[in-house]
């Protein structure tokens, strides 16, 4: 699992889609992304959040990742979630974690309709 730093604040670059592009020029990552790959992103303001690579772009001089964000992770769980052997989540926490996420996205989107 990759820990990927982006320049603004989440709440200003995701949409209610939770979903932003990123430029692999305007990461320090030494390999691409693959479709699917899970994340931790790391904002300017220092907030982690849960992603995973949606899609992926290409331009003439640069690959552009789409990331969809997860939930705000407390920085244990998000240290806890990089330092995983094989970057798979371990433990009921971050089940439940990701499981609380997704049912307020969901509560939120049908308040919107």
């Amino acid at each position: 699992m990759e820990l990927v730093e982006v320049a603004l604040p989440t709440r200003l670059v995701v949409g209610p889609t939770r979903t932003f592009p990123l430029h692999h020029s305007h990461t320090s990552l030494t390999r691409g992304l693959e479709p699917g790959e899970e994340l931790v992103i790391v904002d300017a303001d220092g907030e982690y959040h849960a992603a995973a690579v949606t899609d992926i772009a290409f331009t003439l001089d640069d690959t552009v990742y789409v990331l969809q964000t997860g939930v705000r992770l407390p920085e244990e769980l998000a240290i806890a979630r990089l330092e995983s052997a094989d970057g798979v989540r371990r433990g009921d926490v971050d089940g439940v974690v990701d499981l609380i996420g997704e049912m307020l996205r969901r509560s939120r989107r049908t308040e919107e309709t």
